[in-house]
């Protein structure tokens, strides 16, 4: 009988001890490589589900929302100037045979880190140079482009400048000539 009630006891000690764990343990922190089968995203939590990336247009959705990247991004992405090594014809705009890799984290980030997706984009070709593309999945916004070159170093490439919407050639937003301070 003593038995017993040592065993019940340690039992309810182990019980109780586990629900205190339970509440005294932080809200978690994840991350994951997410997979990219048929243009959809696996790997992303329920809230950002569905998700898909499709590699022609460019373009990334999550749940109801979509973001298409600028034109001068997807200029940067999809320029393939082999076609024309002299310049006499035009660039052919097509999907580059990059290689993309899709990461995520969510859950209980710093105050000033949003859910995100980290997309790394390397060119087959030059693999010293690659371009990493953070997104905001609440706002479905790019946080910032980079392109990173191997001995040089992180390039940003200014969000503020892309031509969201607009040709993409159009330069209106180039002074003519430099300010005077």
């Amino acid at each position: 009988m003593k038995r017993i009630i040592k065993h019940l006891a340690l039992l309810c000690l182990i019980a109780s001890s586990a629900i205190v764990t339970a509440r005294e343990s932080p809200p978690r922190h994840e991350e994951a490589v997410l997979s990219l089968k048929n243009g959809r995203l696996i790997g992303l939590p329920k809230e950002y589900s569905p998700a898909s990336f499709d590699l022609k247009k460019l373009s990334l959705s999550i749940g109801k929302k979509k973001l298409v990247f600028p034109n001068s991004l997807r200029e940067l992405l999809m320029y393939d100037a082999s076609d024309s090594p002299f310049g006499n014809e035009p660039p052919q705009m097509k999907p580059y045979p990059y290689t993309y890799i899709f990461e995520g984290a969510w859950g209980d980030l710093p105050r000033d880190i949003p859910p995100h997706i980290l997309i790394t984009v390397v060119r087959p070709k030059n693999k010293n140079a690659i371009f990493k593309l953070l997104i905001d999945m609440d706002k479905l916004e790019l946080i910032y482009a980079d392109l990173i070159v191997e001995g040089v170093g992180r390039v940003p490439i200014a969000l503020d400048r892309l031509a969201y919407g607009r040709a993409p050639n159009d330069l209106d937003r180039v002074p003519n000539s430099p300010k005077k301070q």
